[in-house]
């Protein structure tokens, strides 16, 4: 089927015009029209011969340069929208071997990649240079910042600190631990340890009061002894 009117051009197969769309066979027709500066592709099911259809518009690329698939007029949402229903993946990624990547990029320079784990389930958040691994979610749900191997439903690597900022100077929570004397405190955010809560792995727990350094067994104004 070839057919031009009004500016416009058809190619398909399985199909002819008579004023409507009908199947040429028993084979399902599918076609591709322009007009209006956009381009768009349309099928349809198999049919009875001579029987008049519908044609449902599959993809389209407008005028503008956008390409929507399952969508007829993506312009104002994205340079590739994809529309589909919630009983298929909208949008799948399939490596034929190993792991599937999704890329981000900026003018050509690679900022962030998400990948597949390359025979587990789960996900991998990676830096621009395509190696550092940032973030992982493991197939038991666990989240690793800072580790490839996380052992619980959160759980932070490399220096182990959470930061909780406020909405003033030194108004918000660093939680930090420090190897080097097994002790894990809260303090300012602004790393300064007034009226901080100290836990020693020394013997004891402790409340410091107006202490600047990490404190072991002694200069607390609270202090619980361990057996």
């Amino acid at each position: 089927f070839v057919g031009g009117f009004n500016n416009n051009i058809s190619l398909g197969s399985n199909l002819y015009y008579d004023g409507q769309y009908k199947h040429s066979n028993t084979l399902a027709p599918a076609f591709y029209g322009s007009g209006s500066g956009s381009h768009k592709w349309y099928t349809n099911a198999a049919g009875t011969a001579d029987a008049a259809f519908t044609p449902t518009e599959r993809m389209r690329i407008t005028s503008a340069g956008n390409v929507g698939i399952g969508i007829g007029f993506p312009d104002g949402y994205a340079n590739l929208t994809v529309s589909g229903t919630s009983s298929l993946p909208i949008l799948g990624l399939r490596s034929s071997s190993g792991k599937a990547r999704l890329a981000f990029y900026e003018s050509g320079t690679g900022r962030f990649y998400i990948d597949s784990l390359n025979g587990s389930d789960g996900l991998a958040f990676v830096d621009g240079n395509g190696s550092s691994e940032r973030m992982r979610i493991d197939s038991s749900g666990n989240v690793g910042i800072g580790t490839t191997s996380p052992v619980a439903a959160l759980n932070i690597g490399n220096n182990g600190n959470i930061r909780i900022d406020g909405n003033a100077s030194g108004g918000g929570i660093y939680a930090s631990s420090n190897g080097s004397n097994n002790t894990f405190s809260l303090t300012r955010q602004d790393g300064v340890n007034v009226g901080d809560l100290s836990i020693s792995g020394y013997s004891g727990v402790g409340i410091t009061g107006g202490r600047s350094n990490s404190p072991a067994t002694s200069g607390y104004s609270f202090y619980v002894k361990s057996n």
